[in-house]
């Protein structure tokens, strides 16, 4: 779809100045192909403000996210209540201004509750519950047809982000950063760049991307 919507019109506009904002959390704990189609909202929110960027995610994804040069900061995510608590008290050093919970579970939902943000906004396709406490939350339909980049676009385009100011393509810039000289060196053990190779993932963490033994 073009990124000139009108779509929001029918829900009205909940434009914020984020040239005000001091510090943000993005939460999005799910799995490393979740985080990377995450990059587009983060790199849009980088040209969008100042304000220092906290990624709640999992372990693996540290490479694709902690890029403290340009302000992006990642925080490992921890399930459950308690786990919850313990992350959220390791960002609250300063207030959070606003919360985009890209999740949908317990963990985030109690983080954002402990970080207490001016703002909070979740995608639409979250699981409803009757304590979230969410400034806006998108409509569930919101995303039916439309690529989950798109889904994630579409927190900034409710708060009034428009058109060219949304990226729209997947970012490696902190990834190619945070890889050194030995990670380089054992991929050209592995393969030779001047040759055309095909990579075959033959299993994943989920049964319905697995291709059968046939």
């Amino acid at each position: 779809m073009a990124l000139d919507l009108t779509f929001w019109s029918d829900y009205g506009g909940s434009p914020i100045d984020f040239g005000r904002l001091k510090q943000i959390v993005v939460y999005q704990g799910k799995h490393l192909g979740d985080v990377l189609l995450t990059t587009p909202l983060i790199e849009t929110l980088r040209d969008l403000t100042p304000a220092k960027i906290i990624v709640c995610s999992t372990a693996e994804s540290r490479l694709l996210i902690d890029d403290p040069d340009r302000n992006i900061f990642w925080n490992e995510r921890h399930r459950g209540v308690i786990g919850a608590v313990r992350q959220a008290l390791r960002i609250t050093g300063r207030p959070v201004d606003l919360f985009i919970d890209l999740n949908g579970s317990i963990d985030s939902l109690m983080t954002k509750k402990v970080v207490a943000p001016k703002y909070s906004i979740r995608i639409g396709e979250a699981k409803k519950r009757i304590f979230d406490g969410y400034t806006v939350t998108l409509p569930r339909n919101s995303g039916i047809g439309r690529h989950k980049i798109d889904q994630h676009l579409d927190l900034l385009r409710r708060m009034g982000v428009r058109g060219g100011s949304l990226h729209r393509d997947l970012s490696t810039i902190t990834l190619d950063k945070n890889i050194n000289s030995d990670d380089v060196s054992r991929l050209e053990r592995l393969v030779d760049a001047s040759e055309k190779y095909v990579v075959i993932h033959p299993c994943s963490r989920w049964l319905f991307k697995t291709p059968s033994p046939e």
